[in-house]
Order: C-alpha cells, then structure tokens, then sequence
C-alpha cells in the first residue's frame, strides 16, 4: 500500500519536471504532446511493474508468463491495426503505447487484487520515508542499467544521422523482445537459486549450470531464426526504406 503512495508521489513530481523541462526545449507541439503521453506511460509501466512483482512475491510465475505475452501481443496487434488503417506518426505510437499500458495496469492491478492483495494507498509517513531511502540505490542502479541498455544509440545519434539511428533502432525493436526469455527464466528460477544458496553449495552449483544450459539451448535456435529469417521479419513490418535494418539483426 504504501509503495503505491509512494510511486504516486514520486511520479506526479517526475512527470511536472518532465513538462516544465520539455515546454521550455520543445517548440513542436506534436513532439512535445508525445513527449507527455509517453512519460505518463511510465508512469503506468512503474505501476505495472510493482503488480507483477506481487505474482513473483507469490511465486506464481504462471502469472507473470501471462502478463509478459499479453503486453507483447498487443503491442503487436496495435501496432498492426494503425499500420493498416492509419498514419503512423509519433503521436499515433504514443496511444498506441498509453492504451496498450492502461490495459495492462487493469489486467496485472485487477489480477493482484482478485488473487493475492486487497490493495490500496497507504499513509504512513515513517514507513514511506524508510522506502524512499532504502529504494534509492536500486533506482540508481536501474538508471545506469537502462543508460548501458541505450547508450549505443545515443553515441549513433551523436556520430551519424538519424537515418541510420532509425536502421539501428528498427533492428533493436526485434532483438529486445528476445530479452523477455532469460529475464523471465531468471525471475522464474531466482527464488530456487536463493533457497539453494541457503542450502548446501553444491545443490547451487548443479542449479547455476543446470540454468545456463537451459538458457543456452533456448537462444541458440532463437540467434539461429533471427539470423536467417531477418529479411522476412523485417520487410513485412517495417518495409523496404528499412531493409538495412537486416545487416543490424544479423
């Protein structure tokens, strides 16, 4: 409950900083109308991040499985749906996003609150202060995980053009769902890992390499399909002013 308070407080704070610093940056209004909506998307993904957790807290990753595919699947379908009955255009992509994460939001907070916690926002101040101190280090650590994550097309963007920034990041677009396998695996064995650690030291070693080798037979066929199918993944979707997005994939 009090998390919750505390990402409300945190997140109208963050989002007026975002308004003022764009209004004064910004002169394009469609730019900066988008701007806004994907910041308030954040601010939903935050909330939904903190519902999920409660799936792992529980250790019912069927949950978690659900709502990892389900955003995935949307976004595919919105996205589809726009490419072929609109213009696509950043402010389009932004709703696109916003309706994608206000339905996740229900799903993973209406999930939570019919299986596990009755919910709502708390108010102790005591609490919510201990909270803020102790989640400082992880939010830092979040921000350089995140700044490693796109630091490469931010040195692109510095180095060439925006052409080429767009050829990297249509390519980038279909290698970071990839991502959500071994990040699932991992939270998915984390809790195993932890009590093993209490354990004995061997039951941990057979495990550690037991998910490595799991993680490894799962990613080779996925390199292997990305590899060879780049140019029939990235044609349909993308088109051909992006076919060197192909050379990027492999």
């Amino acid at each position: 409950n009090n998390i919750l308070t505390l990402k409300l407080i945190l997140s109208v704070l963050i989002y007026l900083v975002a308004i003022l610093t764009f209004l004064f940056i910004e002169s394009n209004k469609i730019l900066f109308e988008s701007i806004l909506i994907l910041c308030f998307v954040l601010v939903l993904d935050s909330y939904s991040v903190s519902f999920k957790s409660a799936f792992n807290l529980y250790e019912k990753f069927n949950y978690s499985a659900l709502s990892i595919i389900s955003e995935g699947a949307l976004k595919l379908m919105f996205i589809l749906f726009i490419k072929y009955f609109f213009v696509i255009d950043i402010l389009s992509i932004s709703f696109l996003f916003l309706f994608s994460s206000i339905i996740m939001l229900i799903f993973n907070a209406g999930i939570v609150w019919s299986k596990f916690i009755k919910f709502k926002l708390g108010c102790d101040f005591a609490f919510l202060v201990v909270l803020f101190k102790k989640s400082l280090p992880i939010a830092f650590i979040s921000l350089f995980q995140l700044l490693t994550f796109k630091i490469d097309t931010i040195m692109l963007s510095r180095m060439t053009n925006s052409l080429i920034v767009g050829w990297f990041a249509g390519a980038v677009r279909f290698i970071e769902p990839m991502v959500i396998i071994p990040v699932t695996f991992v939270i998915v064995t984390f809790p195993a890992i932890s009590r093993a650690a209490k354990n004995t030291k061997e039951s941990l070693v057979v495990l550690y390499k037991a998910s490595n080798l799991i993680l490894f037979v799962v990613a080779m066929p996925i390199v292997t399909t990305l590899f060879f199918a780049a140019r029939f993944i990235v044609y349909p979707f993308l088109g051909k002013d992006f076919l060197n997005s192909i050379i990027v994939i492999k």
